[in-house]
């Protein structure tokens, strides 16, 4: 699985913009038969230490593809072109998209863990 990111940032308008989020981007990403689901991350900074040049990061829409192939060919399709058009030109907010290689970690239980 492959995951793409778009980062959000210096949103003037948050219920306007979760609304343009929910009715106008989402429907078009999900015309993309391999997007697996999208999963959204809004931050509220803690203002414990967060960098200044940070703190305008607001949402993260996190894109699960089936492959990086069928990724590319929605980005270079109509549909994707449109997505791309709405998300780099909303009124908004300052958007930015990236492709992800993640990985993670998974703790052992307690129970695992031998007793020194």
């Amino acid at each position: 699985m492959v995951k793409s990111v778009i980062i959000f940032q210096k949103i003037i308008d948050l219920p306007m913009f979760e609304e343009f989020l929910v009715k106008q981007i989402m429907p078009e990403f999900f015309k993309a038969s391999h997007l697996r689901r999208i999963q959204i991350t809004k931050f509220n900074p803690t203002g414990s230490g967060t960098p200044e040049n940070l703190l305008p990061i607001q949402v993260i829409l996190d894109l699960y593809w089936e492959s990086i192939d069928d990724m590319q060919f929605f980005v270079e399709s109509s549909a994707g072109s449109k997505v791309s058009n709405l998300v780099m030109n909303n009124q908004y907010s300052e958007a930015g998209a990236f492709m992800c290689k993640e990985s993670y970690f998974i703790p052992k239980r307690r129970s695992d863990i031998e007793q020194w």
